[in-house]
């Protein structure tokens, strides 16, 4: 869920602070444009024309996505007071804690507030478009829970095998030797970032349980830019390919690695949204390309 927030948060309000991406030349012509509303003192005059032209500038984009996940989660009837409790204490602790000014950055308490709505509301949906692809999502992830140990020395991890052999747990006996890092429980999928052995060993070796030492080599530069080759050996503990055993888990990280701008489009889809306005369709797309 941490990237809705960290995109809504950091993209929207940012995205929405900036004008020049949409200004254009070819204004419409508003009655009475001439009229003088103020002069400079360089004696410029301000007229109806040039304010109108500076509003067209402001870009609202993040203002009317708010607004259109608000309206959807009214109309789903999720429960909108508690998020706007939510927001308030949210925003109280930046108060409290000296950090106004990242209020007044991100643009006030309605701007900050409406965006935190909108990232709960998104973060439901969330959950219901990875309840809608279950299937898909899990053929193409292939989850399996296990737990990983890396070892710098052979012998290392060849007493780890017997240790664990032996009755001590995989934690226990991957803290003893000093490489505990990586050894709790964990939910791994196919886009993860392992090495060649160990994603192979996960996705192809049916049985669970201990894996043999799984080799493979790291090159790195040293100080002189020279290519240096080491080996690093991994021990897995298979401790299930059975979706049941491990699902809420599952479901977590599927959430958590959904981009955005898919679940925008998914809310939009679903509730048919449209954009007649040219320019609002521009700007809403700006924020789709900022999110992918």
């Amino acid at each position: 869920m941490k990237r809705i927030a960290l995109a809504l948060i950091a993209l929207l309000l940012l995205i929405g602070c900036s004008s020049k991406e949409f200004s254009s030349k070819n204004y419409a012509q508003v009655s009475g444009g001439d009229e003088v509303i103020f002069t400079y003192p360089d004696g410029k005059n301000y007229t109806k024309q040039d304010l109108f032209n500076n509003l067209k500038n402001f870009d609202y984009s993040s203002t009317i996505l708010s607004e259109i996940c608000k309206k959807i989660g009214t109309a789903e009837g999720l429960d909108m007071e508690q998020f706007a409790n939510d927001a308030e204490e949210y925003i109280n602790n930046f108060k409290e804690n000296g950090a106004e000014y990242i209020i007044t950055y991100y643009g006030g308490e309605k701007v900050m507030t409406d965006t935190f709505i909108a990232t709960k509301i998104m973060e439901v949906f969330n959950e219901r478009y990875v309840e809608e692809n279950f299937d898909s999502l899990l053929a193409e992830d292939k989850p399996v829970k296990a737990q990983l140990a890396s070892f710098d020395i052979l012998e290392d991890a060849e007493k780890f095998i017997e240790m664990v052999n032996d009755g001590s747990s995989f934690e226990m006996a991957a803290a003893e030797l000093g490489y505990g890092k990586e050894a709790s429980p964990t939910v791994y999928v196919d886009s993860d970032e392992l090495t060649l052995e160990v994603k192979d060993y996960l996705l192809n070796n049916s049985d669970n349980g201990l894996s043999p030492v799984l080799t493979t080599v790291k090159t790195t530069s040293d100080a002189s830019g020279n290519s240096v080759e080491t080996p690093v050996y991994y021990v897995l503990n298979i401790i299930s390919r059975d979706i049941n055993e491990f699902k809420e888990e599952y479901v977590t990280k599927a959430s958590a690695k959904i981009e955005s701008d898919t679940i925008l489009d998914y809310m939009f889809k679903k509730f048919d949204i449209r954009f007649y306005d040219q320019r609002t369709y521009e700007m809403i797309s700006k924020i789709y390309e900022a999110l992918r």
